[in-house]
């Protein structure tokens, strides 16, 4: 669970977008309205697309797709500096090396609503080759449906058997 005060920089990073565009929100309303709508259980996910748009009309801020979709990047942006980001298990670029090197094929098919996902795999400089992969919102496919895995499974046909299809070693 990210601490209190983490959660208070991803709320001060969405007032600051709806700042920029002259709606002053302080944080008690912001918190007000995020939980409102999460606890109006409208959505399946708090990175759903839809989220940051219903949180502007609890605001009674004129909600646009552009302006919902700038929040959530500030949503991430903000959760990417955080002070205790993920890490890579110890020996997990061993180990994909190790399995790609002996013919098991490995990728990742991230559920992400921004490119977060894949900033993150390249960040940690995993030894995977970009057809492998697969990010929800830029293949325009929810995770949890059978047709991102088709897709990725798609991308790798011509290669080796596939083995397993995973999420990323953590």
């Amino acid at each position: 669970m990210r601490s209190k005060s983490t959660q208070l920089e991803d709320i001060d990073a969405k007032r600051a977008v709806l700042r920029k565009y002259g709606h002053v929100v302080s944080r008690a309303r912001m918190k007000k309205a995020l939980d409102g709508v999460w606890l109006g259980k409208k959505h399946n996910h708090k990175m759903d697309p839809l989220f940051d748009y219903d949180v502007l009309l609890h605001l009674g801020i004129p909600a646009t797709k552009g302006l919902a979709n700038e929040m959530m990047r500030a949503y991430f942006d903000n959760r990417e500096k955080d002070s205790n980001p993920r890490k890579i298990a110890p020996g997990a670029r061993r180990l994909l090396k190790f399995l790609e090197k002996n013919g098991i094929i490995t990728g990742v098919i991230s559920d992400s609503v921004v490119s977060w996902g894949r900033r993150w795999i390249e960040r940690h400089s995993l030894p995977i080759p970009q057809h492998r992969i697969i990010i929800s919102n830029e293949a325009g496919m929810d995770k949890s449906g059978v047709k991102i895995f088709r897709l990725f499974l798609k991308n790798i046909q011509k290669e080796f058997p596939l083995i397993h299809a995973g999420e990323i070693l953590m």
